[in-house]
């Protein structure tokens, strides 16, 4: 009987069960089944997004786990970190007894903290020469050994190291902050630019790509920084590119020069240069530089010799910052470090990458016209370069930097392929500071 009944009435069910859709729901649903194809694979352009430009340094993971897996991986990073047992607003008390109660310095310098892509002394390459010296102007300002907490990419996760005073020790997995921590504006952040802009410094970072980079744009201003000059605000002539579509370092320190004589208020700035930034081979039409070696083929040499005609610019044009102040009466720091060694060849088959310290290993060099910038110690990770300009420069600033650099005494380097275990009471004071800026209350900034 069933079936007779669903014989005679099938064209009133199938109407009655046919699904029914509104025209305007096909461009939704087509639009979300095209996403969730690309991102199940690794189509990622067809989506708009541009891995070139947007998130270089983790574009072999994307190639290898598809972009879906990716994001899922470093979403999940994100929410495995927890907070720490010792976390409360008794955390400002215990912070104030590590504070140094200097005196303002009437001073005011100029500051300006350079991060120099993948910068490292190419002439400690074992089994390679060069027909010129390479840092002729920086090596005389080298002060310390700095152990980056990346190789070969992620540059944002140096620099928010070095700007903030944090540490990736405590950050799950591979998760770049300023990606996954400072998403959206309004989350304020403690950082050396706030410390300055709280001293009535104009504070500025500059950097010769995209604002969105790595969520610059977002990160920059959370962090206190009144201007970020992006290339989008950058006025450049086809002079100012590398072959390989990369703006030279001359024209990036034309961009600080730039602002430094366009105010009179002190400032503070953060450059991040662009031109050693990999890959090698094509970036020039032609070098200057040559590597030379009776082991390595040409094209090894190749590359090498194009990653040291960029460290050999970027020297020249650090010296010409310097030359700048060296005529002038006004009192100056700066502060330059490389924020990763660069991904070449060479250093896969040399052993260099078989052992931490020299394969995270990068300079810091530091000059000024008026005091003593040198370190005491011979090595430092990058989280203590925060406190160590603020101390430099004479100006207020809040009391956790100033626990941070009493770290250096029993702890000068803390990074996760050094640091076993961090259970102490010192790092776990430490990690507390990092969740109340990261994810607590702020209790440390009100």
């Amino acid at each position: 009987m069933t079936t007779i009944l669903a014989i005679k009435f099938r064209v009133q069910l199938q109407t009655y069960f046919k699904p029914h859709f509104s025209r305007l729901a096909f461009p939704a649903i087509a639009g979300t089944i095209i996403l969730f194809w690309s991102i199940l694979g690794n189509n990622y352009q067809s989506i708009g997004i541009d891995i070139n430009e947007t998130y270089l340094d983790s574009r072999a993971e994307i190639n290898m786990l598809g972009l879906g897996v990716y994001t899922l991986l470093e979403f999940s990073d994100k929410n495995n970190a927890s907070e720490p047992e010792n976390y409360s607003h008794s955390i400002v008390n215990t912070i104030q007894q590590y504070k140094v109660h200097n005196t303002e310095n009437t001073l005011r310098p100029t500051v300006i903290l350079i991060l120099a892509e993948s910068l490292f002394d190419a002439d400690s390459i074992p089994n390679i020469t060069f027909n010129k010296e390479l840092l002729s102007n920086l090596s005389p300002y080298k002060v310390a050994n700095l152990l980056s907490p990346i190789y070969g990419g992620r540059t944002a996760s140096a620099e928010f190291e070095v700007l903030t005073g944090l540490s990736s020790l405590f950050i799950p997995g591979d998760v770049v902050p300023y990606t996954a921590y400072f998403n959206k504006y309004g989350d304020i952040a403690g950082s050396l630019a706030r410390e300055f802009r709280n001293n009535g410094y104009y504070t500025y970072a500059v950097h010769a790509n995209i604002e969105t980079y790595y969520n610059r744009n977002i990160a920059y201003f959370n962090m206190g920084f009144n201007d970020f000059i992006s290339i989008e605000d950058m006025e450049l002539n086809k002079n100012d590119y590398l072959a390989d579509g990369l703006v030279s370092d001359a024209a990036f320190v034309d961009q600080i020069l730039n602002i430094l004589k366009a105010n009179e208020v002190p400032v503070f700035i953060f450059g991040a240069s662009l031109e050693s930034h990999s890959p090698y081979l094509y970036k020039y039409e032609s070098t200057d530089i040559l590597a030379h070696s009776d082991i390595y083929s040409e094209n090894i040499l190749n590359e090498v010799s194009s990653y040291a005609q960029s460290v050999y610019n970027f020297d020249q044009q650090m010296g010409r910052l310097i030359a700048h102040f060296e005529q002038l009466d006004k009192p100056v720091l700066i502060y330059i470090f490389g924020d990763h060694k660069p991904p070449l060849k060479v250093n896969e088959l040399n052993g260099c990458l078989d052992n931490d310290w020299q394969k995270y290993q990068v300079p810091l060099y530091a000059y000024s016209n008026y005091c003593d910038v040198s370190v005491e110690q011979e090595w430092l990770s990058m989280n203590q370069i925060a406190p160590e300009i603020l101390r430099k420069s004479g100006v207020l600033y809040n009391a956790y930097f100033d626990y941070i650099y009493s770290l250096r005494n029993n702890y000068p380097v803390i990074h996760k392929n050094v640091i076993d275990n961090w259970e102490c009471e010192e790092l776990q004071l430490y990690n507390a500071i990092q969740w109340d800026l990261l994810f607590g209350w702020d209790y440390l900034l009100r």
